[in-house]
């Protein structure tokens, strides 16, 4: 049987939600999609309906360019990039990570508060948030409001909160070293090409 990255999944249940039809498709890039599971609950039209959900090839929106596509430049890499060495350090246990991309910018956000809430952990909680905001325009600085504990990467903005209880903060300090760091290197790549 082969394997496929991306799939489809197509299901028709009754008003009781039992399934009375399901096609799995498998996508091969460009334009086809195989079939590799077909279950009909009806035997008398089992048949029909399975050569109907044979393979179908034809021009599908994922073969195309969308317009609403849009491409990052090269420091938006760079400054993902970047992003990811220092996310990288504070994915531990419990992080949770999300992104946020709009017309403007991207915000990836990566949070950990283990035990936060807990009465009985009141030595040993982690309450830390890193936010990283790279911006997809240019924006007028001068109107920008400062965050306090704020930090630039040229336009890249890394936010990082850390109030864990003192035994839990070693993983926040990496991560404020590891910007401190790459705050540096960005100054030092900078000069270099001047």
């Amino acid at each position: 049987m082969e394997q496929y990255s991306d799939t489809i999944k197509l299901e028709l249940r009754d008003s009781t939600q039992k399934m009375f039809l399901q096609v799995e498709y498998g996508i091969q890039f460009p334009e086809k999609l195989i079939r590799y599971n077909f279950y009909c609950a009806d035997k008398k039209i089992f048949t029909r309906l399975e050569a109907d959900a044979d393979p179908m090839v034809g021009t599908f929106e994922w073969a195309s360019n969308p317009k609403n596509t849009f491409e990052l430049s090269t420091k938006q890499i760079e400054y993902l990039q970047i992003a990811d060495r220092i996310r990288s350090i504070g994915n531990d246990r419990d992080a949770r990570q999300s992104i946020i991309i709009t017309s403007t910018f991207i915000k990836l956000n990566q949070s950990n508060h283990m035990n936060s809430r807990s009465l009985d952990h009141k030595d040993s909680y982690v309450l830390r948030d890193l936010y990283i905001i790279i911006p997809l325009k240019e924006r007028n600085k001068k109107e920008d409001p400062k965050v306090v504990g704020s930090n630039y990467i040229g336009d890249m903005e890394i936010i990082l909160n850390d109030r864990s209880a003192e035994s839990q903060r070693t993983t926040g300090d990496k991560i404020r070293i590891a910007i401190e760091n790459e705050i540096i290197k960005y100054k030092q790549d900078l000069d270099n090409k001047k």
